[in-house]
């Protein structure tokens, strides 16, 4: 960059580059930007927004790396497919359409939140962990099956694709009536509950 521009660019208050090489766009005010902030945009008293704009065939985007990885993530907006796509090591790890439906681990998502297993484990769908991580619930889907666990690690409700659900373990139904409730109790074979 000119030394003569930026000092005028400078002098108008509108981008300034410190000694440690950190660039500031607009007004720094109030809390100062985090010491770690090579490119710094400020607006103070007002909305401030950072915009990445191409023409109607490129794509534009934000990559991630280190110095020995150049790129390692992305947020990408993919212009062809009119989509905000997230990717981690070259691969799609998310995708946001222009319908609003949001696809994880599929890049052509069918509703509104479209997960799709990456394997067949309680690993490639949804889990639920407590705050002390002690104990995870997990829902999952393998070979046409949706499976729930409260313990990740044993089925313990099955919907299969013919609609027949299997109780995996005990069954109890509640009904709650002011209070009190009734119960459904079935056993196996075995007479265990």
């Amino acid at each position: 960059v000119d030394a003569d521009l930026l000092d005028n660019i400078d002098s108008a208050g509108f981008l300034s580059l410190d000694a440690s090489g950190n660039v500031l766009i607009g007004t720094d005010t109030g809390d100062s930007f985090n010491a770690d902030s090579r490119l710094q945009i400020g607006n103070s008293g007002d909305r401030v927004f950072l915009q990445l704009k191409t023409d109607a065939n490129n794509d534009s985007g934000i990559l991630f790396g280190t110095e020995a990885d150049d790129v390692k993530h992305q947020i990408i907006h993919d212009v062809s497919a009119d989509a905000l796509v997230f990717k981690g090591n070259s691969a799609t790890a998310m995708i946001l359409d222009s319908t609003g439906k949001v696809g994880i681990g599929t890049e052509q998502p069918d509703s509104r939140l479209h997960i799709k297993a990456q394997d067949s484990g309680y690993g490639g769908g949804i889990q639920i962990e407590d705050t002390d991580s002690s104990t995870k619930s997990a829902i999952t889907h393998v070979d046409g099956t949706l499976y729930v666990s409260s313990n990740s690690t044993a089925d313990h409700l099955a919907v299969e694709s013919s609609g027949n659900v299997k109780v995996l373990h005990s069954l109890e139904v509640n009904r709650g009536v002011y209070g009190a409730y009734e119960a459904l109790n079935l056993e196996n074979t075995n007479g265990n509950n």
